[in-house]
């Protein structure tokens, strides 16, 4: 996977808005560093961190658990490799069974 850059995080709207603001724009440098070491890192491993977060979450920040699932469902999709059996014969990913 080829590096993203600025361009590329500004392409998106949501993040593009944010960075617009004066108190984030000093981050955006730092966020994208950030975008680029993860994408390396192993995915089973980004998996199990944000599912037990999402599991810490539980009762405590619904809002905060469901950008936590949106994540790591995201990630699950993206990441065929680590599907289950089932997943595989579905065609689709299942974030419950992990």
């Amino acid at each position: 996977m080829n590096q993203l850059t600025d361009t590329d995080i500004l392409s998106n709207s949501i993040l593009k808005k944010g960075f617009e603001n004066k108190n984030y724009q000093p981050y955006q440098e730092i966020f994208t560093a950030d975008v680029n070491r993860g994408k390396d890192a192993d995915v089973k491993l980004i998996l199990h961190y944000l599912i037990r977060q999402i599991i810490l979450n539980c009762g405590i920040s619904p809002g905060y658990r469901t950008v936590l699932y949106d994540v790591a469902y995201a990630v699950l999709k993206e990441h065929p490799e680590v599907w289950n059996e089932q997943e595989v014969q579905n065609g689709y990913a299942d974030l419950e069974n992990h």
